[in-house]
């Protein structure tokens, strides 16, 4: 988790190359952390790499489908790309889960 927590940190400041190599590293040593495969997502929204943020959005959905947050970052990209009733129906997911926990 450390990799994908400096990811994130790396992505927050702008420094996209060396968020998406954390992010690459968390992947290698844990395929199944969801978490690594979201925060990957956001740093190619912010790259406006939309098919690649989706790609990544979607496999930490099928890893673990009962967090809120991926839904709603793969909802922003949905709506950026004019996909508004996807974007609407992950909305809708992320909220269903927030009120289950």
């Amino acid at each position: 988790m450390p990799y994908n927590n400096r990811g994130f940190a790396y992505n927050e400041l702008g420094k996209h190359d060396e968020a998406i190599a954390d992010c690459n590293r968390a992947i290698e040593l844990n395929p199944d952390l969801a978490e690594a495969y979201d925060s990957r997502g956001c740093v190619y929204n912010d790259l406006g790499k939309h098919d690649e943020a989706i790609a990544d959005y979607n496999r930490a959905i099928e890893l673990k489908p009962d967090l809120a947050e991926v839904y709603r970052n793969r909802a922003e990209v949905y709506r950026v790309i004019g996909e508004l009733d996807k974007a609407e129906a992950d909305e809708a997911r992320a909220d269903e889960i927030d009120k289950k926990s």
